[in-house]
C-alpha cells in the first residue's frame, strides 16, 4: 500500500491532453516505487492510437524525476509514468495533493457500512475516520478543511454538465460535491442522498456551514456560506458548475431549488 502523501490528484478541464499514452487501464493493485510521487488523473486521457476513445477515469500515475536541463526543455509538463511504465507528460499545473488512500476506494464489502468497512481496514472505529483525516491535512482545524472543500469546488466552475461525469471534462451534481470531498480527504456517498453508513449525516437548516451539502430531489449542492452554494446543474439558464443563491434578493437566486430543499447534510 502507497502511503497518502505520496499521491496527487489532477482535475483541470483545460489540461485534456496526456501524451504518449497508447491505452488506458484501472489499476487496483498498486507497486511502491522508492524515489517516486504518485499523482491521480480525472481528466480526459486521449490515447494517441484512437482518440474517439478518449474516457473519463481517474487513473494512477508516477511523476518522474528529471534532470534539470530535462525538465527545462519542456516547462509546464510533468514527465510521468502509469503504473505498468509507460511513460508521458501531463500539465505540471494540474496536479495537486490527494487526501485520502486508494486502499480506501475498495475497503467496502457485503453487509458491512462503508464507515465500517474502512474503519476495520484502517483499525480505528468508524468514528475516528473525520477526525482522523482532519488531523492529517489541515492539522485538526474543522474551518480549514471546510474552506478547502469550497475552494476546490470553486476550480470547477464553468465546467459543463455530464450526468455520470466526475471529472473536468463533464461532471453531475453528486459527482461534483463527491469529487471535493475526496481531494480533501473524505470519501461520501456519490449519489444526491443521505445514505446510512457513511460520513453525511442530517443537520437542521438552521445549522448549516460552508462545506456542508444541501440536498433536493434527485439533486445535491455544495454550500459555500452567505447564502450561496455551488452544483453541477442541467438547467438550460445555467447549465454546468455555477453559484447561485437561497437568498431571493440575490441575483443569482433559484427559487425552484429552495422550494425543494429538503435536507443539510454535513460529516460534523
Amino acid at each position: 500500500m502507497i502511503s497518502s502523501d505520496q499521491l496527487a490528484i489532477t482535475h483541470k478541464k483545460h489540461l485534456n491532453n496526456c501524451i504518449l499514452f497508447s491505452q488506458i487501464k484501472a489499476f487496483i493493485h498498486i507497486t511502491r516505487y522508492d524515489i517516486s510521487v504518485f499523482f491521480s488523473i480525472c481528466c480526459n486521457l486521449l490515447p494517441l492510437a484512437d482518440p474517439a476513445h478518449a474516457v473519463d477515469q481517474i487513473t494512477v500515475l508516477r511523476r518522474l524525476l528529471e534532470p534539470p536541463e530535462e525538465a527545462e526543455a519542456h516547462t509546464g509538463w510533468a514527465k510521468v509514468a502509469l503504473l505498468d511504465g509507460r511513460t508521458g507528460y501531463v500539465r505540471d499545473v494540474a496536479l495537486e495533493p490527494v487526501r485520502f488512500e486508494m486502499t480506501a476506494v475498495f475497503s467496502q464489502r457485503e453487509g458491512l457500512a462503508f464507515d465500517d468497512a474502512l474503519a476495520e481496514a484502517r483499525n480505528v472505529t468508524a468514528g475516528e475516520l473525520v477526525p482522523q483525516a482532519l488531523q492529517a491535512w489541515y492539522d485538526g482545524s474543522e474551518e480549514a478543511f471546510r474552506d478547502a472543500v469550497c475552494a476546490q469546488a470553486k476550480k470547477y466552475l464553468g465546467t459543463e454538465y455530464r450526468w455520470g461525469g466526475k471529472s473536468g471534462r463533464g461532471i453531475d451534481c453528486s459527482g461534483l460535491v463527491s469529487i471535493v470531498y475526496m481531494q480533501c480527504g473524505v470519501l461520501i456517498y456519490r449519489d444526491a442522498r443521505i445514505v446510512e453508513g457513511w460520513p453525511m449525516h442530517q443537520i437542521p437548516f438552521a445549522d448549516k456551514k460552508r462545506g456542508d451539502a444541501l440536498y433536493f430531489p434527485g439533486h445535491i449542492a455544495l454550500y459555500l456560506g452567505e447564502g450561496r452554494y455551488i452544483h453541477s446543474t442541467g438547467a438550460s439558464v445555467s447549465g454546468g458548475v455555477v453559484i447561485n443563491s437561497l437568498d431571493p434578493a440575490d441575483p443569482l437566486y433559484r427559487e425552484d431549488l429552495v422550494k425543494c430543499l429538503n435536507a443539510v447534510g454535513s460529516i460534523f
